[in-house]
């Protein structure tokens, strides 16, 4: 569920926002997963 949860802000992040933002989501996933 959390990852749903991870994948959908992503998206969003993705279709709204720009790469800085974008790349600090990716970092926090990573840091989520781990």
């Amino acid at each position: 569920m959390l990852k749903r949860l991870i994948v959908d802000a992503t998206g969003y992040m993705r279709n709204t926002s720009r790469g800085i933002e974008k790349r600090e989501l990716l970092q926090t996933s990573h840091q989520v997963a781990k």
